[in-house]
């Protein structure tokens, strides 16, 4: 067994919850980072040996102490959990801003907790990796400014090279690809519509010029990360198990489900009533996506085959169709 400590935040979540499974399985010593150690959902996670700690990311002494003796981290931050919380639509009303906008400033700053605290164990830490995404705003030259849930994370990631170039000397970085299971936010952005005649209906993406990144956190995350570690520091890699078009994707969906799918290409629409903050996020996003690809065509970013990630273990797009439920869809 390993005597090397890896700390994990989000361990219950889908990316941390990878990484802390795989890491467990492999002999290292978790400690999983969480808001609710005892929760009795976390069973399965103490019967495989990992250690949960509670500690808050807007709280940056018990960031200081989760990481004591760590050797490596794995950091992720979520923009989605503020744009769903209705403290954050109230500072939005109360500040002028759009609620992204407050999400954004929330990220960053538990971000930068995250980074200070890291900074603090340079004495133990060997690895420190952040699951980010790549810059729009750089990328597109200022073109693409909505698409903040991408930016915010290239943010923290200047702040780590510019406050702390000593512990940005020991990063490497995991841009997480498109999520399978993004049909699961019962947007037509994401997934098919389902009409009155059972038939479905997909806002096509037939014009993009790049493929998407498929992942599935829950099984992929941890084989990239166990990668990064073992690659040299300073190392981006794109989180996909499989890159494909969009259209195909669900194209090979409708094939496997028997259903009828008719594509159409009239760029983003979505339903009467959806706010204006959402609208502009998911249009920049899907511009910038069909437009300069998930890495704004970064030249620095790795496949996982070119890094080592053990190909044979991510997911399987095929498998993943047949099995996955698609309730609330189908």
């Amino acid at each position: 067994m390993s005597s090397k400590l890896i700390v994990v935040i989000g361990a219950t979540g889908g990316q941390g919850g990878s990484v802390a499974r795989l890491f467990a399985k492999d002999g290292w010593r978790v400690r999983g980072i969480t808001r609710n150690p005892d929760k009795p959902s976390n069973a399965a996670l103490r019967e495989l040996g990992i250690e949960l700690v509670a500690a808050d990311l807007d709280n940056p002494e018990s960031l200081v102490k989760a990481f004591e003796g760590a050797n490596a981290i794995f950091a992720v931050t979520d923009f989605w959990q503020f744009v769903m919380d209705p403290a954050v639509h109230a500072a939005a009303a109360q500040t002028g801003k759009m609620p992204n906008e407050v999400a954004f400033d929330r990220e960053v700053e538990q971000g930068r907790n995250i980074v200070n605290a890291a900074a603090k164990h340079l004495s133990t830490l060997e690895r420190f990796v952040f699951s980010s995404l790549s810059d729009t705003k750089k990328w597109t030259k200022g073109r693409i400014v909505w698409n903040l849930h991408f930016d915010d994370k290239a943010v923290i990631l200047d702040y780590l090279h510019d406050k702390h170039p000593a512990l940005a000397a020991k990063s490497s970085f995991l841009q997480m690809g498109m999520y399978m299971s993004n049909y699961r936010m019962q947007s037509p952005v994401f997934s098919p519509v389902k009409q009155a005649d059972g038939t479905f209906t997909l806002q096509g993406r037939g014009s993009a010029a790049h493929l998407a990144p498929l992942v599935d956190p829950q099984n992929d995350t941890g084989y990239f990360v166990k990668a990064l570690i073992a690659a040299d520091a300073g190392t981006t890699v794109l989180g996909t198990c499989k890159e494909m078009a969009y259209d195909d994707f669900w194209r090979h969906w409708a094939e496997i489900k028997g259903v009828e799918l008719k594509i159409e290409n009239v760029g983003v629409k979505l339903p009467e009533g959806t706010p204006e903050w959402m609208r502009l996020e998911m249009e920049a996003t899907v511009e910038y996506c069909s437009e300069y690809g998930w890495t704004g065509g970064d030249s620095d970013v790795k496949r996982p085959e070119e890094i080592g990630v053990e190909m044979g273990k991510l997911t399987d797009v095929e498998t993943w169709l047949r099995e996955e439920k698609f309730e609330g869809l189908l």
